[in-house]
């Protein structure tokens, strides 16, 4: 169990380098992950030990880059670590309020699948209902805080 200090810790980091990742994973359902990419893994490696989660290493894509280390919780952990970092969230906590209600709304939907046997397909209203949900979490991503100054 996190310690206030290290949730807190923890949500300053998502805050200032995370992401609320949201989509649709092969067409067929929406998926909700916590992701935060670094150069330096030490922080990654506690965030992994407090929350689980995976890290993987992304190798520079341009001469004067370093290797980038990337965090990634699946989406149970994803709103399993979103509600305890949420009391210290200031950037991103409106994003995660509303990828901890996808994710509710998911679990509570039976599994879907494109046609596999016993597995029933989403209604057009589910489907509606979950795709305003990501394009509202993307356009928190893209919301703008100050005003251009006024000339004259």
């Amino acid at each position: 169990m996190a310690t206030d200090v290290e949730l807190a810790y923890a949500a300053g980091l998502f805050d200032g380098e995370g992401c609320v990742a949201c989509g649709f994973e092969r067409g067929v359902q929406a998926r909700v992950k916590a992701v935060v990419s670094l150069t330096d893994p030490r922080p990654l490696l506690r965030m992994q030990k407090l929350f689980g989660g995976s890290l993987r290493f992304v190798p520079p894509t341009k001469k004067n880059h370093r290797t980038k280390c990337c965090w990634e919780l699946g989406s149970g952990a994803t709103t399993l670590f979103l509600s305890a970092v949420l009391p210290y969230l200031i950037i991103k906590r409106d994003q995660a309020l509303l990828a901890i209600e996808l994710q509710t709304r998911i679990r509570a939907t039976p599994k879907v699948s494109k046609g596999r046997a016993g597995v029933l397909p989403l209604t057009q209203e589910e489907w509606a209902a979950r795709a305003a949900y990501i394009n509202q979490i993307k356009t928190l991503k893209r919301r703008e805080f100050f005003a251009a100054p006024q000339v004259g």
